[in-house]
């Protein structure tokens, strides 16, 4: 085959390539600029440093579980109970809330939750035929301090405020007390609700000392 053939079918083959390197990476930045819950999350994360320590946890107000050698204790209880009551279906007045966990295993490396409920412009009718605004959960949860796993950060944007509120459920049988979104009751049961299932946030002892 020519040579002048040859380099130019390279020639060809190199910007193909080029200009799908360009369309994907296009695409995944419309994506992230689109989804403001994600970015907005991300960034507030930048504010924790890479050794994270306890007591700082504390004293910045995060939901914290000690999960040390020797330790097994649980800090700022009241900050997740004040979370679930102003963003529970049930609360007369639902109101948009943040809250942080910091939960540390047996070697003191933690695991980071936000939980963001955020009251969305988008509207429906509801069974009182009223319109109101759809709400909905944002949970990221930062692994990459954790010892144990191949830590990353993860986000679900996807939790709707109408099916689902956050709930602490206490199973004696494991002794654990177990941080999730469960359905809402008024819906639960219903074939509408077939396609949802709780989402385990996360967990610690009932027999933790509480602080």
């Amino acid at each position: 085959m020519n040579k002048k053939i040859i380099i130019l079918i390279i020639s060809i083959v190199i910007i193909v390539i080029e200009i799908c390197v360009v369309k994907v990476f296009e695409k995944r930045t419309t994506e992230v600029s689109t989804n403001n819950a994600v970015a907005e999350t991300l960034t507030g994360l930048k504010d924790i440093p890479e050794n994270f320590a306890i007591e700082d946890a504390i004293e910045k107000g995060y939901f914290v579980i000690d999960g040390r050698k020797d330790e097994n204790k649980i800090y700022n209880k009241n900050v997740l109970d004040s979370f679930i009551s102003n963003t529970s279906p049930n609360a007369e007045n639902r109101k948009p809330d943040k809250i942080r966990i910091a939960n540390y295993n047996y070697d003191g490396y933690p695991t980071i939750y936000e939980i963001e409920y955020k009251i969305l412009e988008k509207t429906y009718i509801n069974e009182e035929q009223k319109e109101v605004n759809e709400t909905g959960y944002v949970l990221t949860v930062d692994s990459s301090r954790n010892n144990l796993i191949q830590g990353t950060v993860t986000v679900n944007d996807d939790i709707s405020g109408k099916y689902y509120g956050v709930t602490i459920e206490e199973d004696k049988g494991i002794n654990a007390a177990i941080i999730k979104f469960s359905l809402n009751a008024m819906i639960n049961g219903t074939n509408e609700a077939k396609q949802y299932e709780d989402i385990e946030i996360t967990r610690y002892l009932l027999d933790d000392e509480i602080m």
